[in-house]
């Protein structure tokens, strides 16, 4: 494992903890990948569906069997990776 995947595991599970979404660019911006790669690494589970698409605020390819009702209790989404990385600082995993 990299450590920028790492650093997105990391991430995205202060996410879960929190149960806070934040877009895939956003979460790309802050870990320094690709958006259309960021998630590679990640299975599809309950805690990656804290990261979005930025139109749908949902996580792209999961069923809505496969949402979990927690995902609707924080509408807010951090859309910049500059917003995340202040957030990442006060709600470390």
């Amino acid at each position: 494992m990299t450590d920028k995947q790492e650093h997105t595991r990391n991430l995205v599970a202060a996410l879960a903890k929190h149960s806070q979404k934040a877009t895939y660019t956003a979460v790309a911006g802050v870990v320094g990948l690709p958006a259309r790669t960021v998630m590679q690494s990640l299975l599809k589970d309950p805690q990656s569906e804290w990261v979005v698409a930025k139109p749908s605020h949902q996580p792209t390819g999961y069923s809505t069997n496969q949402l979990r009702p927690q995902l609707k209790s924080n509408s807010l989404v951090i859309v910049s990776a500059t917003a995340l990385a202040t957030w990442w600082a006060k709600h470390p995993s």
